[in-house]
């Protein structure tokens, strides 16, 4: 129903960026994703990814079920909103706008 706004569904797939000098002091270092005492260790291990699994499995599963929104959807995800997200989540939000998207 184009008289409907549409849904934006959201999220980020960056990492904090980790401070050389602070290296030494992780348990494990923080880029190796390490599995160790039944925890995932590593930087942005968890954050926000599983908000990106979920939407799209989500998104798939409705796909397959034969799901039909009764308004426009919009998947977007960012890659630097850890560090400000001018090219991620500030340049989606200038593309929609610009697409007219409310």
């Amino acid at each position: 129903d184009p008289l409907l706004k549409p849904l934006l569904l959201m999220a980020h797939m960056d990492v904090v960026p980790v401070d050389p000098h602070s290296e030494a002091e992780w348990t494990h270092h923080p880029w190796e994703g390490v599995i160790s005492g039944g925890f995932i260790w590593g930087r942005g291990s968890f954050d926000d990814k599983f908000c990106v699994i979920a939407l799209l499995e989500t998104v798939e599963a409705l796909i397959k079920d034969g799901f039909m929104p009764e308004r426009s959807l919009y998947i977007a995800f960012g890659h630097d909103e850890e560090v400000g997200g001018d090219f991620g989540a500030v340049r989606i939000a200038a593309l929609l706008k610009e697409r007219g998207v409310e």
